[in-house]
């Protein structure tokens, strides 16, 4: 074969001599370098490149997408599957900790989760009481709420049932403090408006020498209770009498120790009844009991002022 032939067949052809010469008259023919084959071109990158960081690359080829529009596709699918409403990200969704999460992972969460629900400061919670009227035991535990993060809703639920509470245990005091009036009726008998006088008259010697007050006192019936407090006063007020002029406001007594009511302090009373809106109240009743009872008290009293018990 010759040398031209096999460069026309692609063979790679002997190096050429230095010069082939012309033979007049004769037909040579002389073999040209054959050109080298272009490169391959190199392979097309993926259509992500560029778009998605290097360290996603893999993830995005996991899913084998093929483009742009699968991968939107896929998010659309996704938001519809957990039925997000048109103006919420799917990326802003919050995974609940597992059960075994560390601390700091929980308290993470419920930072994020608890945005916008937290006010800024312990005042601003709204629990339907004004600040003027807000007791100090409320105020202090908001004080804890906020300190803890407590969402507002919360909040409001707490003090809410606290009140409930508070007026449950006020319902169930009263109740008591009824019956245990009712009790030491049933237990003086007769006796009964004389063992209260007693219990009067000890409290207004304990309000005129140590400054002891109404709402005070009813500080100590709530944590003794009714019965107790008046057997308390009334055992003061036995020890008052017993000596010779009572030793109490408006109680003249006898050197025999015997109880007895002034005149002027039956006034007194009748006058303090009078503005005493818990006997007012028992005085004016719709109950037939409890109404002759405060009657019969007032009329006791009347007749001392006026000299006809």
């Amino acid at each position: 074969m010759t040398t031209g032939a096999e460069a026309l067949a692609g063979a790679e052809p002997a190096a050429p001599a230095a010069e082939t010469p012309v033979i007049e008259g004769q037909a040579v023919l002389v073999a040209e370098t054959p050109i080298a084959p272009a490169a391959p071109a190199p392979a097309d990158k993926p259509w992500y490149d560029g778009i998605v960081p290097a360290d996603k690359a893999t993830y995005v080829e996991g899913k084998h997408w093929k483009g742009p529009s699968d991968l939107f596709d896929s998010y659309v699918s996704l938001e519809k599957t957990l039925g997000l409403p048109a103006d919420v990200r799917a990326d802003t969704l919050l995974i609940k900790p597992k059960a075994d999460a560390k601390p700091e992972e929980t308290e993470a969460f419920l930072t994020k989760a608890l945005v916008g629900y937290v006010p800024e400061k312990a005042a601003d919670y709204d629990v339907g009481i004004k600040a003027e009227e807000m007791p100090p035991e409320v105020q202090t535990s908001l004080d804890w709420m906020h300190a803890a993060g407590t969402p507002q809703p919360i909040a409001a639920k707490i003090v809410a049932e606290y009140q409930k509470s508070l007026a449950a245990g006020e319902a169930a005091f009263e109740k008591q403090s009824i019956d245990d009036m009712k009790s030491l009726a049933g237990e003086f008998g007769e006796k009964f408006n004389d063992m209260a006088e007693l219990g009067r008259r000890a409290f207004k010697a304990a309000e005129q020498d140590a400054g002891l007050t109404k709402e005070q006192v009813g500080q100590i019936e709530r944590v003794i209770g009714t019965k107790a407090l008046m057997k308390l006063f009334i055992a003061q007020g036995r020890n008052l009498v017993e000596n010779p002029g009572g030793g109490a406001p408006g109680n003249a007594g006898n050197s025999n120790g015997g109880f007895q009511v002034s005149a002027e302090g039956a006034k007194a009373q009748i006058q303090g009844k009078f503005n005493d809106s818990e006997f007012m109240a028992r005085y004016n009743s719709p109950n037939q009991a409890t109404r002759q009872s405060a009657i019969a008290e007032m009329e006791r009293l009347q007749k001392i002022a006026t000299g006809t018990a």
